[in-house]
């Protein structure tokens, strides 16, 4: 397997996992609204919490591909699909 199949690889993993965590970021925020709130309120608060959740995702996402770049020292494993590889 060659280092941009590699890289491609990690980005479709990446991908999903970033979609798993939101859908269950969302899921979280989603069951704390209506566990409290009722009626308009829980209506505005769940589009908050689908906003809250597109963020959160996308933040742990970067920090757990960051901690795994970092840990299984992907860096030499991988190149950059575009773009010079940095020296």
């Amino acid at each position: 397997m060659t280092k941009k199949q590699r890289t491609v690889l990690f980005v479709i993993i990446s991908t999903l996992v970033s979609v798993l965590i939101m859908i269950g970021l969302l899921f979280l925020f989603l069951f704390l609204t209506f566990a409290f709130l009722d009626g308009e309120a829980a209506v505005i608060v769940s589009f908050i919490s689908f906003i809250m959740a597109m963020f959160g995702g996308t933040i742990v996402n970067q920090k757990v591909m960051a901690w795994a770049i970092k840990k299984f020292r992907l860096e030499e494993k991988m190149e950059p699909l575009w773009g010079k590889k940095h020296p």
